[in-house]
């Protein structure tokens, strides 16, 4: 399918940049609304907020912990890859909205609804 789509199965390669998200406290990782992560991508050109928007393949967020994960100040919670071109700013306003410290740790959710 991909190659039906113009993929040659060739490495996209790397960012230009690899801008950290970190913890702004000590505490657990909780995601209030998820859509702003999607929104964060998007700000990075990791996706699309119309069908003709470019992507960069090289783009996106990696998280290294999950919901739930306790952390301290300083921690590194997600990396931003992005092009040189692209100020990351908006994406990590984005992210700190989304995914927040709090004392308690978030109760387990699944990770597929029915």
């Amino acid at each position: 399918m991909l190659r039906a789509q113009g993929a040659t199965g060739a490495p996209v390669g790397t960012a230009d940049i690899v801008a950290a998200h970190r913890a702004d406290r000590a505490g657990y990782l909780a995601f209030g609304d998820v859509r702003a992560v999607g929104y964060a991508a998007q700000a990075v050109r990791a996706g699309r907020a119309a069908p003709d928007d470019a992507i960069d393949p090289a783009a996106g967020i990696v998280w290294r912990v999950q919901e739930g994960d306790r952390g301290e100040a300083g921690d590194v919670l997600c990396l931003v890859h992005h092009a040189r071109d692209v100020d990351p700013g908006r994406c990590l306003e984005l992210l700190a909205s989304a995914a927040a410290i709090q004392d308690e740790r978030p109760p387990q959710r699944a990770l597929v609804l029915d």
